[in-house]
């Protein structure tokens, strides 16, 4: 049985919307530090989502999440469920497992600038590590 957190959903300010973050008091993560990369998942719908999280302030040490519209649709939150509990279970990524974790989320970051400058570099860093295989490969015959 996963850990699951009852949290009131809440929008989030509206200039952060689309920075692919999500907040969450202090008091209510667990542990998880600010700005670790986290998996979400809504446990009634059972999709899930990667985020950054960060902290509310002042923690009133209400348990809340405060996300914007994209990530309410990719984890299956209706309009009518603002302002009430949803059930979610967070779980911060392993160092190793983070890594992966990092790259797919920056590959499909709500932001266009961010979300294309990592695939460019994703592109021409694949393009490099094939051209220097194919050269060393070549020096050889």
């Amino acid at each position: 049985m996963p850990d699951i957190d009852f949290l009131i959903i809440k929008k989030i300010r509206e200039e952060e919307i689309r920075r692919g973050w999500v907040r969450i008091p202090e008091s209510q993560r667990k542990g998880i530090p600010s700005e670790s990369l986290v998996k979400i998942t809504n446990y009634l719908t059972d999709k899930s989502t990667k985020r950054i999280v960060l902290g509310i302030i002042p923690d009133t040490g209400v348990n809340i999440i405060q996300m914007d519209e994209n990530t309410r649709e990719i984890l299956g939150i209706t309009d009518d469920q603002i302002d009430k509990e949803g059930q979610f279970v967070i779980r911060q990524y392993s160092p190793v497992g983070n890594i992966f974790a990092t790259i797919c989320y920056y590959y499909h970051h709500p932001d266009f600038p961010l979300r294309f400058s990592t695939r460019v570099a994703l592109l021409l860093g694949s393009t490099s590590v094939i051209l220097g295989l194919m050269s060393f490969v070549l020096t050889f015959f």
